[in-house]
């Protein structure tokens, strides 16, 4: 747990963002919401009072990552992030996972 929760703190503050207040005016999108970096990056997305917190998980996870602070929770199995979110980039993208689809979400300015 504590390698999991550096992890997710010392991600977010390479990105800029490491006090409360910092994500007022910006949208994120933490993949993996459910899992064990990304439930830390969705509380401290939550404490950096982010305007949007979008998380993808499986629907059997989605009322966890809302009780993390998630406002918009997406169903890998069943919905594709990228259409959903084609015309509305977001200024951060987490991604625990790593893979191909997450640039697409990214570079909102």
């Amino acid at each position: 747990t504590p390698l999991a929760l550096l992890t997710a703190y010392q991600s977010m503050k390479d990105a800029g963002f490491s006090e409360p207040g910092s994500g007022k005016g910006k949208r994120i999108l933490v993949h993996a919401g459910a899992g064990g970096v990304g439930h830390f990056a969705l509380q401290l997305a939550k404490i950096y009072q982010f305007d949007e917190i979008v998380t993808s998980c499986s629907s059997a996870n989605a009322d966890f990552v809302k009780s993390l602070g998630a406002t918009s929770v997406v169903d890998y199995r069943n919905e594709d992030f990228v259409t959903k979110f084609a015309n509305a980039k977001f200024d951060v993208a987490f991604d625990p996972v790593g893979g191909e689809p997450v640039g697409c979400c990214c570079a909102a300015s």
